[in-house]
């Protein structure tokens, strides 16, 4: 049997090499889902690690104080410092939702990735599916395709065989007048 070229073979290719795509595609987005997951525990660890700080920094502040005759601009000013400590609290805390925020949007790309290498599988397969039924039937033409040959060659043998015959016979001489 002749080798049987399949005429959706290139799309097959092309089918085959965004599948491959997508399949990259997911492991771009797993990745960053992950980049974002740690990103999120880093920055409550980073908070965690300056409210520590700070509590330990505003005790002192007070502490420096204790016992002390403390003007009220210095008292103004001790507040002023607890206030700015304090507010880097939210600067930490709009981090943290922000990767979050960033994580969330890795969870929808990474979806919408496993989406996409899904439809292309499904691409995939149904050109795979039609090249199995296009190479059963080519296949079976091919077979058919033989079996006429042989018997067209069979046909054409027995054919020159009864030629053959003819001329192998005894000519009588009314043979030759014709």
């Amino acid at each position: 049997m002749s080798n049987i070229k399949y005429v959706l073979q290139d799309l097959l290719k092309v089918r085959e090499f965004r599948q491959d795509a997508a399949a990259k595609e997911v492991t771009v987005a797993q990745y960053k889902l992950e980049e974002a997951e740690k990103l999120i525990h880093q920055k409550i660890k980073e908070k965690d690690e300056y409210l520590t700080w700070r509590k330990q920094r505003e005790d002192q502040l007070y502490a420096d104080i204790k016992g002390k005759n403390v003007s009220l601009r210095d008292l103004d000013d001790l507040k002023a410092r607890i206030y700015m400590l304090r507010q880097r609290d939210l600067a930490f805390e709009k981090a943290i939702e922000d990767a979050k925020r960033a994580k969330q949007e890795a969870e929808t790309k990474l979806e919408e990735a496993r989406e996409a290498h899904k439809a292309a599988a499904k691409d995939r397969q149904k050109i795979e599916e039609h090249k199995k039924i296009w190479m059963e039937e080519a296949q079976l033409e091919e077979a058919e395709k033989e079996e006429k040959e042989m018997e067209d060659f069979q046909v054409k043998k027995k054919g020159f065989e009864d030629e053959d015959e003819d001329d192998d016979r005894p000519r009588n001489s009314d043979d030759r007048e014709e």
